[in-house]
């Protein structure tokens, strides 16, 4: 029997006897079933973000696939395990994944998470819910050159003075 929203209905009828007198009581109960199925995906919206980006910045949204999209929502969290390489570099607020380290092309082009999603009411269950790993790549940006030799402060003339540029 198939409930509201895909619940399951089950029905189901009690007998208790008392063996002395033979008396007994009948009475019937139904209970709803909640389908729970699991996640099976979680997607990014976006996996890049230009390299010297404000501490915060939102690289993308997440959402979650399964078979019962349930209405209460998802939560998302970064969790330990195999890919987890670089979950310090990040923050999740609500389903937004946030930068929280200075990015440097130069420095580091990818960076590598793990993150967890699960029902955002069935706390009772901390099996449930499904990980997964992203890459995130850093976008080179064309930097303003600086100069990096020690500048000369007073000049002889006729003399060759040489600066690095990068």
């Amino acid at each position: 029997v198939k409930g509201v929203g895909g619940d399951a209905l089950a029905g189901a009828t009690i007998t208790a006897t008392q063996a002395a007198s033979g008396m007994y009581l009948e009475g019937s109960i139904t209970a709803a079933l909640t389908v729970v199925s699991e996640p099976t995906a979680i997607t990014l919206s976006a996996n890049t973000i230009d390299e010297n980006s404000d501490l915060g910045k939102v690289i993308g949204s997440l959402s979650t696939t399964e078979a019962w999209q349930n209405e209460s929502g998802y939560a998302y969290s970064l969790v330990s395990g195999e890919g987890d390489d670089d979950n310090a570099s990040f923050t999740i607020l609500g389903d937004e994944l946030k930068i929280n380290t200075l990015t440097d092309y130069e420095t580091k082009k990818t960076y590598t998470i793990r993150v967890k999603t699960a029902d955002a009411v069935m706390t009772f269950a901390p099996a449930t819910g499904f990980e997964q790993v992203f890459n995130i790549s850093v976008s080179d940006v064309n930097e303003d050159p600086q100069f990096t030799s020690t500048p000369v402060l007073t000049a002889t003339v006729g003399l060759e003075y040489n600066y690095t540029v990068e």
